[in-house]
């Protein structure tokens, strides 16, 4: 006996709302490429055709973009695609030299209003190009030694300094008189 298969899809609209790729062709670099629900949009006030003005993070701000509405100095229009009610709005950023130089694939991206701006963060792969600095910054520390020996060299006698034991050769007992 057989009965016809129920397939259940999730929708694309699940996620945070805000997608961004790179979007590289063979003989040209690499461009960034945002992906904006309706609903993103219309929370900002945003339009077909509206410029977006652009700050990109740098420094202890890399992977960090903020966007906003301006039309008397965006540089980046909204575009508006799709149809049959799954319209959806893309902005480009073009190359952006800061960031690795290849195609990704689509990511969600976590965004928040800040002032007037929305500030948007980068997947992992805008990581790979921060400064040093900021890099050692964000990794997990290591993982603690292994061995008795390397635990003591690393942390020293506990016990000793939690019960406020004097360092070696200053035993107390040495200084009571007998």
């Amino acid at each position: 006996m057989f009965r016809p298969a129920v397939i259940h899809t999730k929708s694309a609209s699940i996620g945070t709302g805000l997608k961004v790729r790179l979007q590289r062709a063979k003989t040209s670099p690499a461009k960034l490429v945002f992906v904006a629900s309706t609903a993103v949009v219309s929370q900002y006030g945003w339009s077909v055709g509206d410029k977006l003005e652009v700050m990109i993070g740098e420094q202890d701000h890399h992977g960090l973009i903020r966007v906003r509405k301006n039309n008397s100095i965006g540089i980046a229009t909204l575009s508006k695609k799709g149809g049959d009610g799954k319209e959806y709005f893309t902005f480009s950023l073009g190359h952006q030299p800061l960031y690795v130089d290849r195609a990704e694939t689509s990511r969600w991206c976590g965004f928040v209003g800040v002032d007037s701006w929305v500030e948007i963060t980068l997947p992992a792969w805008a990581k790979e190009t921060a400064p040093a600095a900021v890099r050692k910054a964000v990794e997990p520390p290591s993982a603690a030694p292994r061995g008795p020996q390397a635990r003591a060299r690393a942390f020293g006698d506990v016990t000793a300094n939690l019960m406020g034991d004097p360092a070696p050769g200053r035993s107390a007992l040495a200084t009571r008189e007998g």
